[in-house]
């Protein structure tokens, strides 16, 4: 976790990584650039995170980025897209193909999704209310 950029915006709310269970994914967009732009195809998605611990209500929408994704598989996208657990593990010189992470969203109902990609951003942490 620690080569995920922005992971701090997280933890400086949480106070740890959190865990993921029962977060919904709200948004998907994929983006290519034209041809001769040097950039490499991105997936951005937004995650509404809630954790109640102790009395404490933490509400807010996780916005990811993703950059150079490969072998992307999306299936099941519907009106709920309820995550089990986000599983980010790096991959090793023999199997990363020029990839950094292989990245699942595991699905408790819904959206089933991975992929592997070169970096992992969080772009913003925004509280439910805003």
């Amino acid at each position: 976790m620690n080569k995920i950029i922005g992971k701090d915006k997280l933890e400086k709310i949480f106070g740890q990584w959190p865990s993921f269970h029962d977060a919904e994914i709200q948004q998907i967009i994929l983006k290519r650039y034209p041809e001769n732009d040097m950039r490499w195809p991105t997936l951005q998605i937004i995650i509404h995170l809630l954790e109640i611990t102790k009395g404490l209500n933490k509400n807010n929408f996780v916005t990811f980025i993703f950059t150079k994704i490969n072998e992307l598989v999306l299936e099941n996208f519907n009106h709920q897209n309820v995550i089990f657990a986000l599983k980010i593990n790096e991959l090793t010189d023999s199997e990363n193909n020029d990839q950094k992470f292989n990245v699942i969203f595991e699905s408790a109902y819904g959206c089933d999704l991975s992929f592997q990609c070169n970096t992992i951003e969080i772009e913003s942490v925004k509280s439910y209310h805003e």
